[in-house]
């Protein structure tokens, strides 16, 4: 009788450690996992903003030549004209004023 005692009160502790065990190693790995994942992203993430740093910096350490909108009302014409693609803007310019 008292082995049967014994016995049904291991199989009742079992019955509720068990699970919480097994859910706590799940939980323990799942949030193992997470943890990875947000390291992963944190690293791409850091990446592509150093990315984004270099290219901005080479941006404006390096500026182009590309017209702006105030050179459209520039008569001289850009830098790196001809002489030709000059005289052509400035016979534009003047059919333009008639």
């Amino acid at each position: 009788m008292i082995l049967a005692i014994v016995l049904s009160s291991v199989a009742i502790v079992l019955s509720v450690t068990v699970p919480l065990v097994l859910s706590d190693r799940t939980l323990r790995n799942s949030f193992n996992a997470l943890e990875q994942d947000f390291e992963e992203l944190q690293d791409t993430v850091r990446s592509a903003l150093g990315r984004v740093s270099r290219l901005k910096r080479s941006m404006q350490e390096s500026p182009t030549n590309e017209p702006g909108p105030d050179s459209a009302s520039n008569t001289e014409g850009g830098p790196g004209l001809s002489s030709r693609q000059l005289d052509i803007q400035r016979k534009i310019l003047s059919r333009r004023h008639q």
